[in-house]
Formats: structure tokens, sequence, C-alpha cells
């Protein structure tokens, strides 16, 4: 099943506020709301890179980041998840992060998470934590002080099922899995920069958001599914000789992410100014794997 805003929103009003397994009930409407407004972007099992996440964080710190849309939706496949709050089974649950940015240019996220009985069946998925106004900064894999404005939406009884039953831990491990998911939506949207990479856009369907309606079910919002475009210009390399590349004819290069940077046209004149170039995708073809690239800095 892929996670999206309006599944969220069916198991929230299908749960109710007088459900136990809400902390706070007085927020719920304040989040409903929130992700009511979001739009979907699918990433299922593309994930970004380590480039994409460090280029979106230099961003962030130039006050130059910012989202799609005022409040995006990034929905990607996760782990498997064995925990007996969503089920006894190894299959990866959907994930979403909910994102929007402030005037500040501080970020807020909502982190959901999809729910499955002990049979594998999924049962909708739940938002379970709230980080507010983040701050971030590009220091040792992009570190985040937020933890005193992380909050939970969810029951301590649900969180020890989903983490254990030690507080701290429980805390510390919720913390680290929004702004770890944070940290990779905005990477994701540095990724829709990156050439290789297309989004197809699924309109919002009126018909059947008129028949929801009729039934009090929330609207299904317009959504873009993302994926690894294969260039037209790129074949993969054959064991037994070797492919035309972009009009060459040599081995097909491996596909890797080429780091994005930011560029600086006019420099010491009025005109200054910082051009982020993004990173894009050397080599896509439909059968490889992103190798991942190291680069060393000279000064």
């Amino acid at each position: 099943m892929k996670l999206a805003p309006h599944v969220v929103l069916q198991t929230m009003k299908d749960m109710g506020a007088s459900h136990p397994s809400w902390r706070e009930p007085k927020s719920l409407p304040m989040i409903y709301a929130l992700i009511k407004q979001s739009v979907l972007f699918d990433f299922g099992a593309v994930h970004p890179a380590q480039e994409h996440k460090d280029f979106a964080l230099d961003l962030y710190e130039r006050g130059l980041f910012s989202l799609p849309f005022p409040v995006t939706a990034f929905g990607f496949s996760g782990v498997p998840n064995p925990s007996p709050a969503f089920g006894n089974n190894q299959a990866a649950a959907g994930g979403m992060i909910i994102v929007s940015q402030d005037e500040d240019k501080s970020l807020s996220a909502v982190m959901c998470t999809e729910q499955r009985d002990q049979h594998g069946k999924s049962m909708g998925g739940i938002p379970f934590a709230i980080m507010l106004k983040a701050k971030l900064s590009n220091q040792k894999e992009g570190s985040i002080n937020v933890e005193e404005q992380t909050y939970p939406i969810v029951s301590d009884r649900v969180l020890r099922l989903m983490y254990g039953d030690n507080a701290q831990i429980v805390h510390d491990t919720m913390v680290q899995r929004i702004a770890s998911n944070l940290v990779a939506a905005m990477g994701m949207t540095v990724m829709l920069m990156s050439k290789g990479v297309e989004t197809e856009r699924t309109p919002a369907p009126d018909r059947l958001n008129r028949a929801r309606k009729l039934r009090g079910k929330p609207s299904i919002n317009d959504m873009y599914s993302v994926r690894i475009k294969a260039g037209d210009a790129y074949s993969v390399a054959t064991a037994g000789g070797e492919e035309n590349i972009a009009g060459h004819t040599r081995g097909s290069p491996r596909m890797h992410w080429r780091r994005g940077h930011l560029r600086c046209l006019f420099r010491g004149t009025e005109q200054e100014r910082i051009v982020p170039i993004p990173p894009s995708i050397i080599g896509a073809n439909d059968a490889a794997e992103p190798l991942r690239k190291a680069y060393k800095i000279r000064s």
C-alpha cells in the first residue's frame, strides 16, 4: 500500500479523537489541517544520495532552500517493521513525512507511518511525531538540535510498542527518526531538480472526490510520482562488447550522482549572486544502481 495524505486523514477520522492511541486530542485538528494541505511526491524505493542531502543543507544555510509547495508530503518505502504496534511482520511499511517552511526558513514536519495487523495487512497510516521550527546545520552529516521541539502525537503505550520500554531511548529514537527523514526530504527536494529525475503529475480526481465528499471521506489531492529516467543516449554495457553512449564508442560508465555546487556570478561586483547548480545523474539506465562517489576538496 502506498501511504498518502488522504489515507492518513481517513485513518485519523476512523480512529476518532477519543481513541486511546492519541496523546493530546486537542492537537489533532491542527495536524489534520496541515496534512490536508499537503501535495504528495511519491518516491517509492527511490532514495536521495548523500550528495543531495549535503547540497540541500548547504542551500538551507545560505537561505536558498525552498519546498516545491508550501506544505509538501514525501512518500517512500520504509524498512521492514516487525513492531507489535504495526504488525509483527517483515514487510516494508510505507512512510511519509509532511514538511512546511516558516518565514524564518525553519522547517516543521509531521512523520507518518503505515499500520499493519498481525497478518501483515495494511490498516492505513497514522502520524506519530511532530517536529517544530527545526534549525539545521551541515555538520557531521547534518546535525539537528531540535529535541526540545519534537513531540509525540501518539500515546506512550504506542511509543513503547514501537521503540521499547526505556523512556529516554524511545524519545531519542523518535527524534532521530524524524530528523533523519527531514534531512532525507530536503535531499528529495534537491533530487527533484536533478537531471535524470522526472515527475509525473496525477491531477486530483474531481469525480472521485465528489463521491468521496458525499461519503464523508477526505479528498485526494494532486500527486507526483518520482522516478529516475533512463536517458535515451545511454545504454547498458554488455559483457561481450561496448555500447554507444552519447555519441562515443566505449564501455558504459557506471551510473553515479554528480554532486551539486554553488556558482558565483559577477564576483566582486554589485551584481554578484550565487546560483545553485543541482546534482545530476550520469549514465542513467534501467538496470544500474547509483554509484556513491567521494570527493576530496583541495583549498
